[in-house]
């Protein structure tokens, strides 16, 4: 049950995949529009909650008032509590919980699903590093001396539970529910993050959705083949570089232009103007760019995939983190040494020029 934002679908398909090329039947509910050729003991059920995609959510706007992203998120959560079981599709999917011998929650975002798993089976998957959150409801409390939180900075729970709690006054607490799972799957790997301890239902699948480079189509092969090394923009499936503040955005063109390299770039719209060095598409199969030779700086908001993507494909980093837990990774990846940082408060054709020259010349 993954929630709206496309890059939880990215970690947990190769999971729905393994099983279901195991035998296993396997229901996919997600806001997003359902995936092409996939295995046949694959259905996706394609739910009209989108409370979280990111269309309906300007993260750039909430830049200078970073702690408004939890209001934000808070209220997103309280409607897809009011909306979440008045949708069809997710009305006749919890009318037939009791055929499922498993359920697979999403721990970011997935408070709503709570009644699906209510004296059920279930574990839960988190796309994001270990949350000493998730970790406290096994009974790993963790340390916040040396453990901070993904979100350190927010005192107020999110105020879902009265509503989910009103539509099944029969429940539990929902505390108890999520203190019931029986295992808990970490995209997290101790290779690029501090030290903390687990218990034996906390299991670390970092890189799950890892792989080598696929072909690219023809038209991106032949942009990136060649003699000349290339950077790589994206800023990922909740953040787009045509919405980026204009300020930033005309750096990175004055920066573009530039640079004696080519640049492939993630950017949703038309682009303003032509660059003669750059080729600008809407969509990138991003670990195939990554995987390509001459791909070798990589420039993005830090998200934690991304992260693991370019650390695995050996990509230098320039990261530029704008809320949650892409501040934690930024610093993590500095602290070894793999990733040059930049501010959006400070974003300037030098300030790009200079860290992309770091990487290229250091990684």
């Amino acid at each position: 049950m993954p929630t709206s934002p496309g890059s939880h679908r990215v970690f947990f398909m190769p999971l729905v995949r393994a099983l279901a090329e195991r035998g296993h039947k396997v229901t996919v509910l997600n806001a997003l529009k359902p995936l092409e050729g996939e295995h046949p003991n694959i259905v996706q059920i394609r739910h009209g909650v989108t409370h979280a995609n990111p269309d309906n959510i300007d993260l750039f706007a909430l830049r200078l008032e970073p702690m408004k992203i939890f209001d934000v998120f808070a209220s997103i959560c309280r409607l897809m509590a009011q909306d979440f079981y008045n949708d069809p599709p997710i009305k006749a999917l919890y009318e037939k919980r009791d055929e499922f011998d498993l359920i697979i929650l999403d721990h970011i975002i997935g408070e709503a699903g709570l009644p699906f798993v209510h004296e059920r089976t279930y574990i839960t998957i988190n796309p994001a590093p270990m949350d000493p959150i998730q970790s406290a409801h096994l009974g790993n409390l963790q340390n916040p001396a040396y453990v901070g939180n993904m979100i350190e900075d927010y005192t107020r729970p999110f105020s879902i539970g009265s509503r989910l709690q009103k539509q099944f006054p029969h429940l539990p607490p929902f505390s108890d529910i999520i203190r019931n799972q029986s295992l808990a799957l970490m995209n997290s790997h101790f290779s690029l993050e501090f030290p903390y301890p687990v218990v034996p239902n906390q299991i670390q699948v970092g890189g799950m959705h890892l792989r080598p480079g696929n072909p690219l189509p023809e038209d991106i092969d032949e942009f990136l083949s060649g003699s000349s090394p290339v950077v790589y923009m994206s800023l990922g499936s909740m953040l787009n570089s045509s919405i980026m503040p204009e300020a930033a955005k005309q750096a990175f063109f004055s920066a573009f232009e530039k640079l004696p390299f080519k640049v492939i770039w993630k950017f949703e719209q038309e682009p303003p103007k032509p660059l003669r060095n750059v080729l600008m598409k809407s969509w990138l199969p991003q670990q195939d760019v990554l995987a390509h030779p001459n791909v070798k700086v990589f420039i993005y908001h830090c998200g934690w995939l991304g992260s693991q993507e370019a650390v695995y494909h050996g990509t230098g980093i320039v990261c530029l983190p704008l809320f949650g837990d892409q501040i934690k990774n930024a610093v993590a990846l500095e602290n070894l040494g793999v990733a040059v940082r930049l501010e959006w408060s400070s974003v300037t054709e030098e300030a790009i020029l200079a860290a992309v020259y770091e990487v290229m010349n250091n990684s």
